[in-house]
């Protein structure tokens, strides 16, 4: 077999591996710059943008930033800048039990120890976790106050400039120059905060506040032109005129510096995140212990077809909790669990349609404060035919509403766990979604081999194939003389 004879052989397999090569070279050099479809890297849609800290206290701290696209975000922390062992979803997650995208996120680390450093980055639906310039961020909780101050809440609504409620929206406050605190808005709209427990700027004490103390709030929506800001006196914030979103807006003044060096202050957000590699799977909902059931409502969100339903639940026995209902007004009571810690509470008046939310709170064996929230939608009268739910004589307190707050933000939520017994419509499991499709994995699978086959055959083919004999002007004359004869 002559050079030319070889070369005319061997040309399609050195061709192909060529190609091979060129391709291995070519995936390689796109995986490493993160450019693949399989291996994203940071996108700008998905980086967190304006990171702020607020509502620092003994036991808590509140991250919260905005991303251009909806995406999951959570946050690990832990007391060692090597070690961020813990994490922390959503707080909408944390209630919810299941993993949300959101444009805002607003994520609270609770259980802490007072007066104690805690590092933490945060994350999205990415491969990495942002930091400050490639080191973690880090917060000192505030030292343990005796006593509780006299309550005084701040509420109101949030819309769009469509007049439709501005949900998610994040609420910051700062009162008369303290530390931050923060809130989100309800489905309605509507929020509320505790302004007595912000704490000063060196977190010694709580702040001091009368009817004429200064409050500066500044709303975030969902993206960067829904915003809103304003200066109003603690008195005008009960409740604060109705905000909307692009409007109302107002110079915020600029909050000191704390001990630590970190801006936890509403015009000074946490220097920008910068993206660090890290194989994290995808953030699911913080494990929580169900100390507190819900019997009615019995799943977070559901709808009860009665203005004045009996609210009923479980917590740890012979125990006193605070309970408040989140309407207009705001409906408190306190209360003592039973020997086997089940309680109930009827609102004094009718509850207006719409979204309400209810609180309880109890201090544990620890001397915690634990908090928990559940979020129901009251129904107009005559627009449903679920059935209602309504109080017992025996089981009506006798309270009298008046404007009221939620507890002390040191709590630490615990998870509402399954009702054994049906008050309500009972709840459905609402755990994490199952990733993935059978199908669509069988098809992929049957795709590959099919792909694999067709490229064996084609190779074989081009390796198999009959030698080239060269025609030569000898050969021709031939082959012209066996046809003539």
């Amino acid at each position: 077999m002559n050079l030319t004879q070889l070369l005319a052989k061997r040309i399609p397999t050195i061709l192909g591996l060529f190609f091979l090569g060129a391709g291995l070279v070519a995936g390689i050099f796109i995986v490493g710059n993160g450019t693949g479809g399989f291996f994203p890297k940071a996108s700008p849609d998905s980086t967190p943008k304006h990171v702020k800290m607020t509502n620092v206290n003994d036991s808590a701290f509140t991250v919260s930033f905005v991303t251009d696209t909806a995406t999951p975000g959570y946050m690990k922390y832990g007391t060692s800048a090597t070690q961020l062992d813990s994490r922390v979803g959503d707080d909408r997650d944390q209630l919810s039990g299941s993993v949300g995208e959101f444009t805002t996120h607003h994520i609270t680390a609770r259980n802490l120890n007072p007066g104690t450093t805690y590092y933490f980055e945060i994350g999205t639906a990415t491969n990495y976790m942002y930091r400050d310039n490639n080191s973690p961020y880090s917060v000192t909780t505030a030292p343990k106050i005796g006593g509780s101050p006299e309550a005084f809440t701040a509420y109101g609504t949030v819309v769009t400039k469509a007049s439709t409620p501005a949900k998610d929206s994040i609420i910051y406050v700062t009162v008369n120059g303290s530390t931050p605190i923060s809130t989100l808005a309800k489905s309605s709209g509507g929020w509320a905060m505790t302004l007595s427990t912000a704490r000063t700027e060196n977190l010694q004490s709580y702040v001091s506040i009368t009817d004429s103390t200064s409050v500066n709030i500044f709303v975030q929506g969902k993206d960067d032109a829904q915003t809103s800001s304003l200066s109003l006196t603690a008195k005008e914030s009960q409740p604060v005129a109705t905000i909307i979103l692009g409007e109302n807006n107002g110079a915020l003044p600029t909050v000191n510096k704390r001990d630590n060096a970190l801006e936890s202050t509403l015009a000074s957000p946490l220097p920008t995140p910068t993206p660090v590699s890290s194989p994290i799977p995808s953030p699911s909902p913080a494990s929580q212990t169900p100390e507190v059931i819900f019997y009615n409502p019995a799943k977070e969100g559901e709808s009860i077809n009665s203005v004045k339903p009996e609210i009923r639940g479980k917590a740890p026995i012979n125990t006193e909790i605070e309970i408040m209902v989140e309407s207009d007004p705001v409906y408190t009571d306190t209360l003592e669990t039973d020997a086997q810690g089940n309680w109930k509470f009827t609102p004094p008046g009718n509850l207006t349609p719409g979204e309400h939310t209810i609180t309880i709170s109890y201090t544990d064996d620890n001397g915690v404060k634990q908090t928990v929230k559940r979020t129901f939608t009251v129904l107009a009268q005559g627009t449903s035919n679920l059935p209602a739910l309504i109080a017992t004589p025996s089981a009506s307190p006798k309270v009298t509403p008046k404007p009221s707050t939620s507890p002390k933000p040191t709590a630490s939520p615990k998870a509402s766990g399954s009702a054994t017994i049906r008050s309500s419509y009972p709840a459905t499991g609402s755990g994490i979604p199952k990733s993935g499709n059978i199908e669509q994995t069988y098809t992929l699978l049957f795709s590959g081999i099919l792909c694999m086959i067709v490229g064996f055959i084609l190779w074989h083919k081009s390796t198999s194939s009959p030698e080239y004999v060269p025609i030569t002007k000898r050969s021709l004359d031939e082959e012209l003389q066996k046809r003539v004869l």
